[in-house]
């Protein structure tokens, strides 16, 4: 979807106080905003921690891992705006995000998404917008003639303030991780190594690979492993297949690698996994 399209769609937004007693990697199935208006809170991505506090911001794209733990017991006052930009099934609200090996693909709201917006955005001091985004929950808290679309307007004017801040230096590289992603997901069960990324995209593998990792989220080969497992996942609920087939058909070179990626993805292996799908069949 081309930048030209941005028309945010707002499913959920309210004010809370949040406390994660027992903080997890989750991964959500629409954009999500939050902003802090008072306490602080721990924010980890795979590789990186940030802490938030009064008047931070972060923007975390659809599919994403992500974990928010406690600083001290008082925890943190969020404002939360969930959101897409599609605006199917307007009536339908946003779905709470679940861990990774519960985490469903096909119940993500927007398939092909906003290049600039692939990435996380975090931003210390975003007291800028707060009177803004405040306006939004307003309006959404009054319901008034129009208050949805003065709200998403809103919203749509903090999104492009929230990545002239990030994206001026490196638009290049936004749309060349989103492109390589792209490329990934249409390669999923060939042999896809870095140095054949490098050829076809005619830049050193080691820049691409952390251009990648910048603006994604995560290395070129946790990606391609995370998206193996998903297609293994339905076609092991789906298919008759073997688990043989289903390593090859998914892009893995044996049985034992399949099997190996597979547990430390989701815990158990691809046979147990099959069972237990099977068992709450009616």
């Amino acid at each position: 979807m081309d930048f030209s399209n941005l028309s945010p769609h707002i499913r959920f937004i309210n004010i809370f106080n949040y406390y994660p007693k027992e903080p997890e990697f989750v991964l959500g199935y629409d954009y999500r905003i939050f902003y802090i208006m008072g306490g602080s809170l721990f924010l980890n991505f795979k590789d990186s921690e940030h802490l938030l506090e009064k008047n931070s911001l972060v923007m975390i794209p659809p599919e994403t891992a992500y974990k928010l733990s406690a600083v001290d017991e008082s925890g943190c006052d969020i404002l939360c705006i969930n959101f897409d930009c599609i605006k199917c099934d307007p009536t339908v609200e946003s779905v709470h995000p679940d861990n990774s090996s519960n985490f469903d693909k096909s119940r993500v709201f927007e398939k092909d998404r906003i290049p600039e917006l692939e990435r996380t955005i975090v931003i210390s001091d975003a007291s800028s917008v707060s009177e803004r985004i405040l306006d939004i929950f307003t309006e959404f808290q009054k319901r008034e003639l129009g208050y949805r679309q003065k709200g998403e307007s809103i919203l749509c004017g903090i999104l492009i303030s929230c990545l002239r801040r990030s994206l001026t230096p490196v638009k290049k590289e936004v749309r060349l991780a989103a492109s390589v992603k792209q490329y990934l997901l249409e390669h999923i069960s060939e042999p896809c190594d870095i140095e054949t990324i490098g050829e076809v995209f005619h830049y050193h593998p080691n820049y691409i690979n952390r251009v990648f990792k910048e603006n994604i989220g995560t290395t070129m080969h946790s990606f391609l492993i995370t998206e193996r497992i998903e297609s293994a996942k339905e076609l092991l609920i789906t298919s008759n297949l073997t688990l043989e087939k289903i390593a090859v058909k998914c892009g893995f070179k044996t049985l034992a690698h399949f099997s190996q990626c597979f547990k430390n993805v989701c815990g158990i292996s691809p046979g147990t996994f099959r069972k237990r799908s099977e068992s709450v069949i009616i």
